[in-house]
């Protein structure tokens, strides 16, 4: 096994990281009983193989991880980014303040677009006792939402007790009439990409991720419009929004909130400190 591995990594080219991430999948999956050890060679030779064609090494091991979660990921759904984690991050300071602020509310938080779940779940997993609700248009993706939700369920709901369900629909239209001016966190990463942009993406992007969940049109901006202009119907006074944005988008997307009673709004940077997510709180 460690010398067909060797073998992979030199005629790949790929990273040291990326080498043992392939070798750690082996291994579970050998221990798992889904693979035969005489085997491993056949299935190297797969990934191998795939790997040549472009698929990204993520849809290739068939999982990926995401903070502190383990995700199914395939080409259902897009591939669960380092970035996007700190989403994650903005939803859960936000919550704490609302915590800390009015002990004894129930929190909910909306995430428009789930796609594997990484973020719902992330949240859930995080935070204690909070409803999460998830919203997806494709019916593809929600199914591996919920196969990672029910992974996780008894790690989410009991140790957390916290909730999570997802619901098929655009936008906010699975969410209960129930939620209206209730909700304390909206997150989402939409498809952002302009048309340029996405045309512009490499071939493993283009060829291999769902087209639907990165771009939205030509501009790039029709999604996030739509989150913002229909947001401030479920948030409560305060309440905050964020969205993960191109970082070339920073200005337009803070106008959009101006324009749809957000104040406070401002930009959050990723790890290589380029604007990524735009955050607003809904104005009293």
């Amino acid at each position: 096994m460690h010398d067909r591995s060797v073998e992979l990594l030199g005629e790949l080219g790929l990273t040291a990281t990326q080498h043992r991430w392939i070798k750690l999948e082996l291994e579970r999956r050998i221990r798992a009983h889904v693979l035969q050890e005489r085997d491993s060679g056949n299935w190297l030779d797969q990934v191998k193989s795939r790997l040549l064609a472009g698929e990204p090494l993520q849809y290739v091991l068939g999982n990926w991880d995401f903070r502190q979660i383990t995700l199914e990921v395939d080409s259902r759904v897009l591939i669960p980014r380092p970035e996007t984690e700190l989403i994650v991050d903005i939803a859960l300071e936000q919550l704490s303040k609302f915590r800390t602020h009015q002990p004894g509310e129930d929190l909910r938080v909306i995430e428009v677009g789930v796609g594997s779940g990484a973020v719902s779940l992330s949240i859930a997993k995080e935070f204690d006792g909070v409803d999460v609700i998830g919203t997806e248009i494709s019916a593809e993706a929600l199914e591996v939402a919920q196969s990672n939700l029910r992974s996780l369920h008894k790690t989410i709901l009991f140790e957390r007790e916290s909730t999570v369900s997802f619901h098929l629909g655009s936008f906010f239209d699975p969410v209960s009439e129930e939620l209206r001016g209730k909700v304390h966190v909206i997150v989402t990463n939409p498809p952002y990409l302009s048309e340029e942009l996405y045309l512009s993406a490499s071939r493993s992007v283009r060829e291999y991720e769902p087209s639907i969940a990165l771009t939205p049109g030509p501009t790039g901006l029709e999604a996030i419009e739509a989150i913002a202009t229909e947001a401030p119907r479920w948030l409560r006074v305060n309440g905050v929004l964020v969205t993960e944005i191109s970082p070339e988008q920073s200005s337009c997307v803070q106008e959009i909130f101006r324009d749809n009673e957000f104040g406070s709004v401002h930009v959050v940077e990723d790890l290589t400190n380029r604007a990524r997510f735009v955050v607003g709180a809904l104005k009293g």
